[in-house]
């Protein structure tokens, strides 16, 4: 194509076909991610990308190294933890039986952590065996000093809400 000087003038004004065919795709682009962003905020409006609640529940004092240990409900209803093989040790296989009773939960999962110690977080999405039964397997991490106290947050699951109970155990000798 010659070069005429409409056509150079067209180039220097940064009006060609390549730049104007950018424009438009941009300003597709622009559109469909505004498009995007709209359905976000009204899925965020409507409560469907809205964070999970937690709430924490109190639990009595009980080593579940050593026993079953229990929690109500807030909603009513209990939960119960139980570890084997008793009494619990670091590196040897850890299984978690956690039953609910009262409402069903939609899921469980129990996030292991050291208490004092950064140990790490062990993370146990739970299998539901029963109705109102929730099983898991893991191991714990091998601490350096002799006796090591741990944390079981077990995470109850209904809808959107989460209900958490933390339960302590020990390993090591006493």
């Amino acid at each position: 194509m010659p070069h005429t000087p409409q056509h150079c003038a067209a180039i220097i004004a940064g009006d060609r076909p390549a730049t104007r065919t950018a424009a438009r795709k941009s300003g597709r682009i622009g559109a469909v991610a505004l498009a995007w962003a709209g359905i976000a905020l009204m899925l965020l409006a409507a409560g469907a990308l809205a964070p999970d609640t937690e709430t924490v529940v109190p639990v009595e004092p009980c080593d579940a190294g050593l026993r079953r240990c229990t929690a109500e409900l807030p909603q009513g209803g209990r939960i119960e933890l139980d570890l084997t093989p008793l009494p619990v040790a670091a590196s040897r296989p850890l299984h978690l039986r956690i039953g609910v009773s009262g409402t069903p939960p939609d899921g469980v999962e129990a996030v292991l952590t050291g208490v004092g110690m950064n140990m790490g977080e062990n993370r146990i999405v739970l299998t539901r065996t029963a109705a109102r039964v929730f099983e898991g397997d893991t191991n714990l991490a091998v601490c350096v000093t002799a006796r090591m106290t741990w944390q079981a947050r077990v995470r109850v699951r209904y809808g959107g809400k989460i209900v958490a109970v933390a339960f302590r155990f020990g390993t090591g000798p006493a």
